[in-house]
């Protein structure tokens, strides 16, 4: 526990792999990436095409990660980051927790 992310918000491209497949799917992400804080995969997937249900969702589960890594980030650095930097602060989250179809799940750790 750190206390700070160990992935930078703009290192986008340090996963190539996700960062496809967030460009083409980003509603998968967020499912593995809900999936590894225990949310529901399918909820969080079909909550990504609901306005505002998905900046929700996306702060909820920053908020999780932020949690359980012990990441000391305040509530507004966490909305502007959701509101304005959407996808880089997915991809954040999604590398954090190694989360990915080929990635390890932080619920293992």
């Amino acid at each position: 526990m750190s206390g700070i992310w160990d992935e930078g918000l703009f290192g986008c491209f340090g996963d190539c792999k996700l960062c496809l497949l967030q460009y083409f799917c980003p509603c998968l992400v967020l499912g593995y990436v809900g999936e590894t804080v225990g949310k529901n995969k399918k909820k969080a997937c079909v909550a990504y095409f609901i306005p505002l249900l998905n900046l929700y969702c996306l702060y909820q589960l920053r908020s999780k990660v932020k949690d359980r890594k012990g990441i000391e980030e305040s509530r507004a650095a966490s909305i502007f980051f959701v509101l304005f930097c959407t996808f880089c602060a997915l991809n954040q989250m999604a590398r954090e927790t190694g989360s990915g179809p080929y990635g390890e799940s932080m619920a293992r750790e």
